[in-house]
């Protein structure tokens, strides 16, 4: 699960990055009003577009991250069960 955060906090943190470049590019370039607008609005549409795709891989790997959890807990209740169950019935000394 840490890998998986890690990673999807690094494209979000990459795309913010490159966001506020492409803004200050923008912002900085001799363009007309309407050309500019329009090139902001793009490059918004297109950021927007790839923070769904992060975030949708994220909460998939979360998904899998707790799947996998529930059938380790699973597993160690079942683990500890058959331990009781053999100490219960191991004779006293």
């Amino acid at each position: 699960m840490g890998r998986a955060r890690g990673v999807a906090i690094f494209g979000l943190g990459l795309l913010a990055g490159g966001l506020l470049g492409g803004a200050a590019a923008l912002a900085l370039a001799p363009r007309a009003g309407r050309e500019t607008q329009e090139q902001v609005r793009r490059a918004a549409d297109e950021a927007r577009g790839k923070i769904r795709g992060v975030l949708e891989e994220s909460r998939q790997a979360v998904q899998e991250s707790r799947t996998a959890l529930r059938k380790a807990v699973e597993a160690g209740r079942g683990v500890l069960q058959g331990t009781r169950e053999k100490v219960e019935a191991a004779p006293v000394a």
